[in-house]
C-alpha cells in the first residue's frame, strides 16, 4: 500500500471514530502524496462539512469533480454542503447533477426531497407572512376608517 492511500485510510479511520480534525489531517497528507485523486477531495471535504467549514468543503468537491466528473459521491456532498448553508437553488442543482450521471442514486434522491421539503417551509413562512401583513392593513385601514366615521 502507498503512503497517500495508507493517509486516506487513517482520515476514515478517524471519519468513522468521529475525529473530524485528525480526519482532515490525515487527508491532507493523502493529498500532498496524490493529488490527483478525487475520492481523497471528497473525503477531506466530507470532514470540513462536519467541522462547518462549508465554502472550504466545496472547494474540495470542485477539485473532486475536475478529476472525475462522474462522480456521484462528490455531487451529493456538494448538495449538502449548499443545503447546510442554506443555498437551496445551489444544493438542488448538484443533486440534479449527480441525479444525470445516475438516476437513482439515494444520497441525491433523498437530498433533493430534503431540499423539496425545506422550499416548501420556505414558501409556507413566506405565504404566512404576506398573509399576515395583509390581514394587518387592513384592519388597520377598517379601524382608522371606523374612526372617522365615529
Amino acid at each position: 500500500m502507498d503512503k497517500a492511500e495508507e493517509h486516506k485510510n487513517k482520515g476514515n479511520e478517524h471519519f468513522k471514530s468521529k475525529e473530524w480534525v485528525k480526519a482532515k489531517e490525515q487527508y491532507d497528507e493523502a493529498i500532498k502524496r496524490n493529488p490527483n485523486d478525487p475520492k481523497i477531495y471528497s473525503n477531506r471535504a466530507a470532514a470540513l462539512q462536519k467541522l462547518v467549514a462549508h465554502p472550504d468543503s466545496l472547494r474540495d468537491l470542485d477539485e473532486a469533480l475536475k478529476f472525475d466528473p462522474k462522480f456521484v459521491k462528490a455531487y451529493s456532498r456538494k448538495g449538502a454542503a449548499y443545503f447546510l448553508m442554506k443555498d437551496y437553488n445551489k444544493a438542488l442543482q448538484s443533486y440534479d447533477e449527480g441525479l444525470q450521471i445516475d438516476p437513482n442514486d439515494a444520497a441525491c434522491k433523498d437530498g433533493r426531497t430534503q431540499v423539496m421539503a425545506e422550499r416548501e417551509k420556505e414558501l409556507d413562512k413566506i405565504e404566512f407572512v404576506a398573509l399576515h401583513t395583509h390581514t394587518r392593513q387592513r384592519s388597520k385601514s377598517w379601524m382608522k376608517k371606523s374612526r372617522q366615521e365615529s
